[in-house]
């Protein structure tokens, strides 16, 4: 009997070990959503204006606007910039409160037609949303 108990103990001593070092274990984890994200010719008082999914070779610059929801302890939040599948910038953005408005910027070359796209990532890297757009 007393292997038994010794043995339930054991059992009971792990499960709770799992149990607490759960993330789910009264850890606030960040959930982070991003909500809304634009390509934009101007950003102006944190206010997209020129949203477009293409735009001309003489744009000159373009922002991509994002705006996270979720967030419950100061994080970050980072663009991917890519031209034609190559990474062209990377931009790494603080998020301070639960619903944060952001963006970053390229520069674009006349030379640079073709396809782009933003991935938005966590800190971590996971992969939050994309846009794609085309220079043109």
């Amino acid at each position: 009997m007393t292997l038994i108990n010794r043995n339930m103990k054991t059992v009971i001593y792990l499960f709770l070990i799992v149990l607490v070092s759960s993330p789910a274990a009264g850890d606030k984890k960040n959930s982070l959503e991003i909500t809304e994200v634009v390509i934009a010719e101007v950003i102006d008082n944190l206010v997209p204006t020129g949203v477009a999914e293409s735009f001309s070779p003489g744009v000159g610059r373009v922002f991509c606007f994002t705006r996270v929801e979720g967030a419950v302890d100061e994080t970050v939040i980072k663009h991917l910039w890519f031209y034609e599948g190559r990474l062209m910038a990377e931009v790494t953005l603080p998020v301070r409160s639960g619903n944060w408005r952001t963006y970053s910027s390229k520069r674009i070359l006349r030379a640079w037609k073709g396809n782009w796209r933003v991935d938005i990532t966590d800190g971590n890297g996971l992969l939050l949303k994309v846009i794609h757009f085309r220079i043109e």
